[in-house]
């Protein structure tokens, strides 16, 4: 199983390890004992360089580097549209980039954000989302449960939190 971890998977393990559950942590050690693929995208980067501690930054972004980072990732969100606009980058009719159908769909469901790494999780074929958000990832998906499953199955694409990935995977 592949498995695209949110950016909060991280941070919390770094600045906020204290807050995490007694079921989240050993939800952790039984994924960390698993075969599984964990993967991230340049989005989780992007994010950690704005952190305002420094050692939480730094700390963030070395397990980044050693974890590999963004492998196994399609990066385009966006693709040009228009005559000419392909084989030499001119856009001559009033064409230009447009954003990817499917990002455009999970903007409307979650913040902007949350979509580009969801939208990383699908485009990568990743079997599930891990996060931490409860408010703004998890209920919102949990709300819309039916058009979400889905939308994001047509992916094969589950959002969970740790306990619910160990359930889901036996473990």
């Amino acid at each position: 199983m592949k498995i695209y971890l949110d950016t909060n998977i991280l941070s919390n393990m770094v600045g906020g390890i204290n807050r995490l559950k007694e079921d989240t942590g050993i939800a952790f050690q039984k994924l960390a004992a698993s075969e599984h693929e964990f993967i991230t995208s340049p989005l989780m980067k992007q994010e950690m360089e704005k952190a305002t501690s420094q050692q939480v930054k730094g700390a963030i972004l070395f397990i980044y580097k050693i974890f590999g980072g963004t492998k196994n990732l399609n990066p385009e969100t966006y693709h040009a549209t228009g005559w000419g606009d392909a084989l030499w980058g001119a856009v001559p009719f009033g064409g230009g980039e447009t954003e990817n159908t499917v990002l455009s769909l999970l903007r409307q469901a979650f913040e902007v954000d949350d979509a580009k790494h969801i939208f990383q999780a699908l485009s990568s074929h990743s079997d599930y989302f891990l996060t931490l958000d409860e408010s703004t990832i998890l209920k919102r998906y949990r709300r819309n449960y039916m058009n979400m499953k889905t939308f994001c199955q047509n992916g094969n694409l589950k959002i969970v939190n740790p306990e619910e990935l160990v359930k889901d995977l036996g473990l």
